[in-house]
């Protein structure tokens, strides 16, 4: 791959060519051979590289790798039921390719760095925790961003926000503490107090509130004659505050959740989160620790490599080409970004922006109707 060359005269002087392409010109093109045999990606994936780059020059080395699926040991299909759709998707060992379209409600926005986007790094963070949580390694995932600043804003914050986006649980069961290692009686809740993106797991609480700060996720404790106290305060009674956390789906009961703000969105079903509510829960750990192990660079250092499941944040969300910058016209980044997918390739971007990069134009035009879903709204905070 060329390198990144920021000023435009040297261009003419020929510093964006790498020594492969003035060896494939006419008077040296016998030099070259091409090896059309890949041994990496499976056909959904390879199709894509062959309609941008290798003019369908590629083939599967084997017939059992062009039909190969990512292998989820955790996955079954009426899991699909508990996630929204774009994640269930998303998932799903049978779509190999999908376009994320955030439909321009993903902002980007400037920073010291560059370019990021925070709504990306949330979309990135719940497809990499289902994952994790379905039995794929953090080593056979990798997240690629063009900018540095989205690839420095998702190493300081993936492993926080995939804590925060847990979503299944192997059974149904459990809806009481056994799940989470804590004392009988003892409410979990998985809920930043600051944030009301984030979800959050009610279960019968007699004398303990248990919440992890955002900064540290230490617990903290605060008794039933606090709460009364505050609920007092607020002119809620405490024939209401004892009724915390009794039911659920009381409505009553939500209102002085929500009044407590410990609560943030009320469709969150606690029996999706009960098995990993604590603290100490051995799935959390586990989740959390394999985060760590996800590699996250830009295309530049992915030369080379290859995962199994890549996640390609596109970052840029604004219909000016003026503002659209450069990076994304390069077709030889986006091939490969692509290319490090081995069994699933899953891109976030808005497709209105990608519409005026040519490489994605190209790209956009290739993929199949069921391999592009668009968010509507914010869907992805539900």
């Amino acid at each position: 791959m060329a390198p990144t060359e920021k000023c435009r005269p040297l261009r003419s002087l020929g510093m964006s060519e790498t020594v492969f392409s003035v060896l494939e010109r006419d008077d040296t093109a016998h030099l070259c051979a091409s090896l059309t045999h890949q041994y990496r990606m499976n056909g959904a994936i390879m199709r894509l590289a062959n309609a941008l780059t290798y003019d369908g020059q590629l083939v599967c080395a084997h017939p059992h790798l062009a039909h190969a699926t990512l292998l989820l040991p955790g996955y079954q299909e009426s899991l699909l039921e508990k996630l929204p759709d774009w994640l269930g998707r998303a998932v799903m060992p049978s779509q190999a390719v999908l376009l994320l379209d955030t439909a321009g409600g993903a902002a980007e926005q400037e920073c010291p760095l560059g370019i990021n986007n925070p709504d990306e790094v949330i979309i990135t963070a719940r497809i990499v925790a289902t994952l994790l949580q379905l039995g794929v390694a953090g080593d056979d995932i990798g997240v690629i961003a063009p900018y540095r600043a989205q690839v420095r804003l998702l190493q300081e914050t993936l492993t926080r926000e995939v804590g925060h986006h847990l979503t299944l649980c192997d059974s149904e069961d459990h809806l009481s503490s056994q799940g989470s290692g804590n004392a009988p009686g003892v409410v979990t809740c998985w809920a930043n107090n600051n944030n009301d993106n984030n979800p959050s797991l009610v279960m019968g609480c007699k004398s303990v509130v248990q919440s992890p700060s955002d900064d540290n996720d230490k617990g903290f404790g605060v008794s039933m004659n606090e709460i009364s106290a505050k609920l007092e305060k607020d002119g809620v009674s405490s024939e209401d505050a004892m009724k915390y956390g009794r039911d659920y789906t009381d409505t009553e009961t939500h209102r002085v959740k929500k009044r407590l703000n410990f609560v943030s969105k009320p469709k969150v079903q606690p029996k999706l989160n009960a098995k990993f509510a604590g603290e100490h829960s051995p799935l959390l750990t586990k989740v959390t620790k394999e985060s760590k192990r996800v590699e996250i660079n830009t295309v530049d250092q992915y030369q080379g490599r290859d995962k199994e499941v890549i996640v390609y944040s596109c970052v840029r969300s604004c219909t000016e080409p003026r503002k659209a910058g450069d990076l994304l016209k390069d077709s030889r980044r986006l091939n490969v970004a692509m290319t490090r997918a081995k069994r699933k390739l899953i891109m976030v971007g808005s497709v209105e922006t990608l519409k005026l990069y040519e490489p994605f134009q190209k790209l956009l035009s290739v993929l199949n109707d069921d391999e592009i879903f668009q968010f509507t709204g914010q869907d992805w905070r539900d």
